[in-house]
């Protein structure tokens, strides 16, 4: 095949390609090009096609002795502002036979399932081993579904009706508009209505437990167990810092679409900080984002994005998987392995103990009793919940005190841990900005106290706002009635109970859930299910809920960096579903 012919070819696909992405500007599309190419046997010339796609880079190359070759690229990529590019290029040897460039505009259209599928047809006749023919067609994904949230396949493509359901892969139906027993439907349309929403196989299911979705400043992110194809693991959203979307910030700078996080997919445990993320397997630490304050503990210190987690430096390998406990907060991060406590990043006000200012390589901050349950940072402080030495337990706190952080409020920095007064129990801990709650899930008393800054009413006892505590203070007084989570966010915190979800503290952006007024004690459920677990982050307030084999996140509060999953920038009072591809 001449050059001309390869280029026709190349240009041929472009078009196509962008065919099947019109329309998907939105920035949820989900594409699959399917590519065959085939070679003259006897040629030796090495040949290479590439597409590029919103800057990703998808190829393959001719494999020696083979007169065929094929490729199913998975083409899913979130962008917000500028124009999508795609840039179709054939290669041989090395030199460019054929390149298309062309983009599509930005928009807010429909973005139907459905593959693109270019089949090259062998008859070239010039021995140079080019990209193959011409014949092009199109069909839809297997299964566009059926019942209540099916759609129909139409000119190649799967129509949903949008007037009742949005996509998520095959058709996930509206919040509030199914009820049990009206998602049964085949062909991978949706089983199970949670919350009056259709959820299938393909869609987003959260993994159950505490810790399994984190919230930092700005964005989101939340570990998948089920759904979406095969891309499980943490997906994120919001403000791209640092790439902590896991993807290049030059590239995308932030996204309402939650995006795959490439080599998390063994993480079960997730923290967040302003700019950075951590997760953990119970066997080992991973973090990725920013680093400026060496956070992600690599053992340097850079100003780079780092989009992929790494795994931590230096940690040693806990004994078991149950005594590994993970925390961050602010630009600093720490794991308690046993009885001792590592920490990396900043260690600005004597949080991380006696390691330097700057600390990117995991050390030994406090050796703690014979074991630790639980461990939070705020911006300026650590605390950890541990057995006592001397037997019992206690809560002991480093860093800042001007606002009572540690348990003290002498406004000294704090290097050496101080004991927190009355919390003699074993207890959770929850930490963000200056202040810090323990409490003890999944007790019919439901206990939880909080101290710190009450600057918003964060601390939940009903007290004066504009204060501090450096004793605990009591929340819901009487017990927070079969407490099940709790998390403390920059300056707001929520809990889930029996109750419901129900936050307090700052609500300027609503992420109480109801109001833009601060609260000094629990309000309105922002969620009636109280069976859940909770995020709070800079602004912004999320709970997973639902069961063991099946949990759906909502979130509420500011969504002006999309931290929401939401494609506009206005603050939701009603908890969300962040757009998981639909």
């Amino acid at each position: 095949m001449s050059r001309a012919a390869r280029a026709v070819v190349v240009a041929a696909l472009a078009a196509a390609l962008a065919a099947a992405l019109a329309g998907c500007s939105r920035g949820d599309c989900r594409r699959t090009l399917h590519v065959e190419l085939d070679f003259d046997a006897t040629s030796a010339t090495a040949t290479r096609l590439i597409i590029t796609l919103g800057g990703i880079q998808h190829g393959f190359d001719k494999h020696a002795g083979s007169t065929r070759e094929t490729l199913d690229v998975q083409l899913s990529r979130a962008f917000v502002g500028p124009p999508l590019a795609i840039t179709v290029e054939a290669r041989a040897d090395n030199v460019v036979v054929g390149s298309v460039a062309t983009a599509l505009p930005t928009g807010d259209t429909s973005c139907p399932l459905h593959a693109v599928h270019i089949v090259g047809d062998g008859s070239s006749g010039g021995g140079d081993g080019g990209v193959g023919g011409g014949d092009m067609s199109s069909s839809c994904d297997p299964g566009c579904g059926s019942g209540t949230c099916g759609g129909s396949c139409v000119a190649g493509a799967c129509s949903f009706p949008t007037s009742t359901c949005t996509l998520c892969s095959h058709g996930v139906q509206q919040p509030g508009m199914c009820s049990a027993g009206s998602c049964g439907a085949s062909g991978g349309a949706p089983t199970q209505c949670l919350d009056g929403m259709c959820a299938v196989e393909s869609c987003a299911v959260i993994s159950y437990g505490r810790q399994t979705a984190a919230a930092g400043k700005g964005f989101t992110c939340a570990i998948l167990n089920a759904g979406l194809g095969s891309e499980l693991g943490v997906r994120c959203w919001g403000k791209n810092v640092g790439g902590v979307l896991g993807v290049d910030p030059a590239q995308l700078a932030q996204s309402y679409v939650p995006l795959w996080v490439a080599g998390s997919e063994h993480v079960t445990t997730l923290v967040a900080g302003d700019d950075f993320v951590c997760g953990s397997d119970g066997n080992s630490v991973v973090c990725w984002g920013a680093n400026d304050q060496g956070q992600l503990g690599l053992g340097k210190i850079d100003t780079a994005a780092h989009p992929v987690p790494k795994p931590v430096a230096a940690l040693p390998k806990p004994p078991s998987l149950s005594s590994l406990t993970l925390g961050a907060g602010g630009q600093h991060a720490c794991a308690a392995i046993a009885s001792a406590i590592y920490c990396w990043g900043k260690n600005g006000n004597g949080e991380l103990g006696t390691l330097p200012a700057n600390a990117s390589t995991p050390t030994q901050a406090v050796l703690a009793g014979p074991s630790v349950r639980s461990i939070a940072l705020g911006q300026r402080h650590m605390c950890f919940s541990e057995q006592a030495t001397a037997g019992g337990y206690d809560v002991r706190c480093l860093g800042a005190s001007d606002l009572g952080q540690v348990g003290v409020a002498d406004g000294g920095n704090h290097s050496t841990p101080v004991a927190v007064p009355g919390l003699t129990a074993s207890v959770d801990l929850a930490a963000g900005g200056d202040s810090t709650c323990a409490g003890a899930p999944l007790t019919s008393q439901g206990d939880l106290r909080c101290w710190g800054s009450n600057a918003h009413g964060q601390l939940g006892g009903g007290g004066s706002v504009g204060t501090f505590s450096a004793t605990p203070v009591t929340v819901c007084a009487g017990g927070c009635n079969f407490l099940n989570d709790f998390a403390v966010g920059f300056d707001h915190a929520c809990l889930a109970s029996d109750d419901g979800v129900r936050c307090w503290g700052d609500g300027a952006n609503l992420q109480l859930g109801f109001t833009s007024a601060d609260l000094s004690a629990p309000g309105q459920a922002a969620l009636a299910n109280g069976s859940a677990f909770v995020a709070a982050g800079y602004d912004q307030s999320c709970a997973s809920f639902g069961d063991s084999n099946a949990m759906v996140l909502r979130c509420w509060g500011n969504n002006v960096t999309l931290q929401l999953g939401q494609p506009d920038t206005v603050a939701a009072s009603q908890p969300v579903a962040p757009r998981w591809g639909d």
